[in-house]
């Protein structure tokens, strides 16, 4: 299944970025998304889990063809 978050401007689906650990939450992760229509950046705190689902998802934007 795929996660996907909405932009709260316009409502399009947000592309995951990255997350990167929090500094003064360790159990959670700052985790980045993009709002392509809007040209702008969204930035969560989410669980360490929730974060690694999203990673999950978008991973299959990294794989190489054929792979």
């Amino acid at each position: 299944m795929v996660e996907t978050a909405l932009c709260p401007n316009c409502r399009h689906e947000l592309i995951y970025v990255t997350a990167m650990p929090h500094l003064k939450a360790p159990q959670m992760r700052k985790t980045t998304f993009v709002c392509r229509p809007c040209n702008r950046t969204w930035n969560y705190s989410l669980s360490a889990e929730i974060a690694e689902r999203y990673a999950a998802d978008a991973s299959f934007l990294t794989t190489p063809i054929g792979a």
